[in-house]
């Protein structure tokens, strides 16, 4: 591959990155929320943005080399910043890429509008030159009606290529509105919303990509009825909600304010807005929810006892004396293994002969006898904590409930039951 074609191709792709940055930054400021972020937007977003800062710029600062570097670079710098905080999506970055490579394909082939060389090309060559440029439709009769797409385009005069890129607003306009439709298509299939709106955006697509694909043929018009394709497109989503939102109208407004920019004679078009007016205007509706539940819980105890053993502990301490049974043993327990009762045996002590002074302490907790066999329900036997219930009894449950939701006949039942009748009310407003 030509080396410069490999340079052409290096500004191509990262002066769409940096148009894409300022996108995002806009979209970041105005709180659009991360899962709404689209590229095809964001682009658009970006040439709106872009566009401002030509207009504003100019008036001071010719757009110069290193004007439009620094432009440059914090958009691209931005782009990547969004792109490692995973605002962007890696599935979405793939179909992205494969649009803009085939449209770097058309924009070798075609040539430029007709009408570059007459007015695009010098307006947009002036304004690289000088600023506050007045009365200077004086000179050619195409200065008179200038277009948002030449101070658009001023801003990719740069290093190395210098104005070999003055064209390139016909292309991203062309290329993210692909994108968007695209997109919007892609999620119509994902969400199983195949309605007027899916072939509406269907048919959008295919009617751009068959009579617009010539680059030649765009100049200011095309690009601004491609925009009214998917301004229509974002009217009709609307339509479909209760109530505007504040994305909503902030993509309107960006959208129609492109489209005028391109070529006053579009501002005709505002009467596309007028349905939203009544969107707008409209009383706010409100979901209410109520739900009445009634119940009756009936509970039958089976038998249980529970118990808890009391262990022993024997201790003895002294001074000056001493044991005296067999094997010099103290105290202990010991457990019949016939009947499992547990005794205790003394231990026998006897004083030091030669002590003048001497002590015994004893302590004892007597144990529970182990239980042998199965515990009988309400019976009391040689623990030290026993808790033994018996089994209710599952009669006299004549309980209903009403159609009404009242609740009849709710008696007690029988011992060791209960029974809980209850009226539930909620009501949930959204």
């Amino acid at each position: 591959m030509n080396f410069d074609l490999l340079i052409f191709l290096f500004f191509y792709i990262s002066s769409i990155i940096s148009i894409l940055g300022y996108g995002l930054i806009f979209q970041k400021i105005i709180n659009i929320p991360k899962n709404d972020f689209c590229l095809g937007y964001s682009g658009l977003i970006g040439i709106f943005f872009l566009t401002i800062i030509s207009y504003t710029s100019n008036i001071i600062l010719p757009h110069g080399l290193i004007h439009n570097s620094i432009i440059f670079i914090i958009g691209f710098f931005m782009f990547i910043y969004f792109f490692f905080k995973n605002y962007i999506l890696k599935k979405d970055i793939k179909v992205f890429a494969l649009i803009f490579l085939f449209l770097f394909l058309s924009f070798l082939v075609f040539k430029a509008h007709d009408d570059f060389p007459y007015y695009h090309f010098p307006y947009t060559y002036y304004l690289t030159e000088n600023s506050s440029y007045l009365g200077i439709g004086n000179f050619n009769h195409g200065f008179r009606t200038p277009s948002s797409l030449f101070y658009f385009n001023s801003l990719f005069y740069l290093p190395v290529i210098n104005y070999n890129l003055f064209h390139i607003g016909s292309l991203v306009y062309f290329g993210f509105s692909i994108y968007l439709l695209v997109n919007k298509i892609l999620n119509g299939l994902k969400n199983n919303q195949i309605d007027y709106l899916y072939y509406y955006n269907l048919l959008a697509l295919i009617f751009i990509i068959v009579f617009f694909y010539r680059l030649a043929e765009h100049g200011t018009d095309r690009s601004a009825l491609i925009l009214v394709f998917i301004i229509i497109s974002e009217i009709l989503r609307i339509l479909n909600k209760v109530k505007i939102s504040n994305y909503d109208v902030s993509i309107i407004s960006v959208l129609y304010a492109l489209i005028i920019s391109l070529k006053a004679f579009y501002f005709l078009y505002i009467i596309m807005l007028i349905p939203l007016i009544f969107l707008i205007s409209s009383p706010a509706y409100c979901d209410v929810t109520s739900k009445l539940q009634t119940s009756v819980s009936i509970q039958v105890n089976a038998a249980g006892t529970q118990v808890e053993r009391l262990g022993g502990s024997y201790s003895a301490s002294g001074t000056n004396v001493g044991t005296t049974n067999t094997g010099d043993q103290l105290g202990g327990f010991s457990v019949n293994s016939t009947t499992n009762a547990v005794t205790f045996d003394a231990g026998q002590y006897s004083i030091n002969s030669n002590a003048t002074n001497w002590s015994l302490t004893e302590s004892l907790l007597q144990p529970d006898t182990m239980q042998s066999g199965t515990l009988d329900v309400g019976s009391v036997n040689n623990f030290g904590n026993v808790t033994s219930t018996a089994a209710g009894v599952g009669t006299g449950f004549d309980v209903t409930i009403g159609s009404d939701h009242t609740i009849t006949d709710l008696d007690a039942g029988g011992a060791g039951s209960v029974t809980t009748g209850q009226f539930v009310t909620e009501v949930t407003t959204k």
